[in-house]
């Protein structure tokens, strides 16, 4: 019975140790896994974001401009400039200017996202206008080109707000998943206790001998009686004259013959 239920808390705890192991390699993978960049996901045109679109119709906003920030217009009217100038024209934007775009970069887009900006924007512009092609809504100087791109500029900026909800949430998962995989570690090795013991208990028995092994030693017989007969000295007479002498005798004391 004993065995029986070493076997089975053997059994269990592996199996606890087993699962342990699995959810502390998971937990250091999760942990691993915030250090990564967040994904970011450039918005797409659809229908639905149009027909939803609640966005305020004024045009972009140009006052606020910070004068000191020149050298950082400069660097991104260089690198972007001749791109958002070829969109402006393909899509015959009236009130957004090349400006407009450069400042809302420098004051709105963080630096490594700019060029996601600029990519996404004439991809949203190209299947908005499409769409309102097939469906004979594009007319000529309504401005849609410039809403829709006030449309792009706010579902640009809310996939920037979900991407920064996206890493403060990683980071607040990072020390309560480093936790958890401390904790099931230390249930991993506590779990294995039992099948080390279980092995030692083994080995301990298995190298003692079993009682029916053991060869029965032989009782021991106790030794005959000494007869006390047998070391009695035997009553002797002289040789000579046939006196009785005793052992110890050297002379005979009737006719003092020699006894040795």
């Amino acid at each position: 019975m004993k065995n029986a239920l070493l076997s089975v808390a053997k059994w269990v705890s592996l199996t606890l140790a087993g699962l342990a192991l699995l959810g502390c390699v998971f937990s250091l993978f999760a942990v691993l896994k915030t250090f990564g960049s967040a994904r970011f996901d450039t918005p797409e045109f659809s229908v639905e974001v149009l027909a939803k679109d609640r966005v305020s119709r004024r045009l972009w906003d140009t006052g606020g401009i910070d004068r000191d920030a020149e050298q950082e217009k400069l660097k991104v009217t260089n690198k972007y400039g001749e791109k958002i100038l070829a969109v402006v024209k393909e899509y015959n934007l009236l009130t957004t200017k090349t400006d407009h775009v450069i400042e809302w970069l420098i004051s709105e887009v963080p630096e490594e996202r700019r060029e996601d900006f600029i990519l996404g924007w004439e991809r949203f512009l190209s299947a908005g206008v499409a769409h309102l092609k097939k469906t004979e809504k594009l007319q000529t100087n309504d401005k849609s080109t410039d809403r829709l791109t006030e449309i792009f500029r706010a579902q640009f900026q809310g996939a920037l707000n979900q991407m920064s909800i996206a890493e403060s949430a990683d980071q607040a998962k990072r020390p309560m998943a480093f936790g958890m995989a401390i904790a099931l570690a230390l249930l991993f090795s506590v779990a294995m206790i039992v099948p080390v013991l279980v092995r030692i208990e083994h080995n301990t028995r298995s190298g003692s001998p079993r009682p029916s092994e053991i060869p029965a030693v032989p009782k021991a017989t106790a030794p005959p009686p000494v007869s006390t007969t047998a070391f009695a000295a035997p009553a002797t007479a002289c040789p000579k004259c046939a006196a009785a002498v005793s052992a110890d005798d050297v002379f005979c004391g009737e006719c003092g013959a020699s006894l040795r």
